[in-house]
């Protein structure tokens, strides 16, 4: 027997933000698959490592759950 899935909604970057703001850990997961592999590609070729890659991604999407409540979508901050 085959699921049947909902179509999937893609948020904007701000709604995900809003969410996350909330404690929504789904719109964190989707904002982190999104974001993580461009994060993490961008700190290989900073870091030419991929541990400490993987280490400064882990940070800086902890940094983004722990900043999310203090999101303004009209900020200097941009996605």
């Amino acid at each position: 027997m085959n699921a049947i899935r909902p179509n999937k909604v893609e948020l904007s970057d701000n709604a995900l933000i809003a969410r996350i703001a909330a404690g929504d850990q789904k719109a964190f997961a989707a904002l982190s698959d999104k974001f993580g592999p461009r994060i993490l590609a961008l700190a290989r070729r900073m870091t030419g490592n991929a541990t400490d890659a993987d280490e400064i991604l882990q940070e800086t999407l902890l940094k983004i759950w722990m900043a999310a409540p203090t999101w303004a979508a009209d900020g200097p901050a941009k996605f």
